[in-house]
């Protein structure tokens, strides 16, 4: 999929933020890994919707988190299998991560 070099992605604890990936790529996923930011002992997320779209227009809510704790030390990895994708032939391009509720600061 290109570069795999992990980037930092961070907002303010806003539930209206979000941030999209184009893969570039059509993707059938079963399973998708955040990694914590390493700089900070804050701001981890905890409630969040994984999206998915084919137009970046679209989206399709695969997986909702409310307080999940999963990602709690600067650095920590978690990733969650997805049981409920729209059987789609096609698959998926853009990926979505939209904010719900508040992070680990508060």
């Amino acid at each position: 999929l290109g570069d795999c070099t992990p980037s930092n992605c961070h907002t303010h604890d806003d539930r209206k933020a979000w941030f999209t990936i184009d893969l570039g790529l059509f993707i059938i996923p079963s399973a998708y890994t955040i990694r914590h930011s390493r700089g900070y002992n804050r701001s981890a997320l905890r409630n969040w919707d994984f999206q998915m779209s084919k137009d970046g227009d679209n989206w399709v809510t695969i997986q909702s988190h409310k307080a999940d704790t999963a990602l709690n030390d600067p650095g920590s990895t978690s990733t969650w299998p997805l049981e409920n994708v729209p059987n789609d032939e096609q698959g998926w391009r853009h990926i979505r991560i939209k904010i719900t509720g508040p992070n680990s600061s508060g």
